[in-house]
């Protein structure tokens, strides 16, 4: 059974073969950055759980018949993901009763962390 979707990674240039394997390819260059973007456009299920958790990275993917699109990041020693909507805004679930799910917001802190350290990692600047 398969379920595809899109990925795009950002990845030092010397990392990309370790994507490549799993069918990424390079789409933008910046050869004085040493930073990559590379883009799977039919991975089977985002390629959850299977992307390296030792080298830095950040991403994102589309939904999938099964999923919503994510974000996510490594900085060479955690991995942290937020579910998005389809403009890239962090989404964070409301209950019946007005609530914040505190795991949810827990998790965003997190990713937003981990994305901090994988950019700086990767010589790039915070947006």
């Amino acid at each position: 059974m398969s379920d595809v979707c899109c990925v795009e990674i950002s990845c030092r240039r010397r990392d990309a073969r370790r994507f490549a394997k799993f069918g990424f390819k390079v789409v933008d260059d910046d050869e004085g950055s040493g930073v990559v973007r590379m883009r799977d456009e039919a991975a089977n299920y985002a390629h959850y759980g299977k992307l390296p958790k030792n080298i830095p990275y950040f991403g994102w993917h589309t939904s999938g018949g099964e999923y919503g699109p994510h974000e996510f990041a490594c900085d060479g020693r955690k991995t942290a993901e937020v579910e998005t909507a389809v403009d890239g805004t962090i989404i964070v679930h409301v209950g019946d009763d007005n609530t914040v799910d505190r795991r949810e917001l827990r998790w965003v802190k997190e990713y937003r962390a981990c994305l901090k350290r994988a950019r700086r990692v990767l010589g790039l600047k915070d947006k």
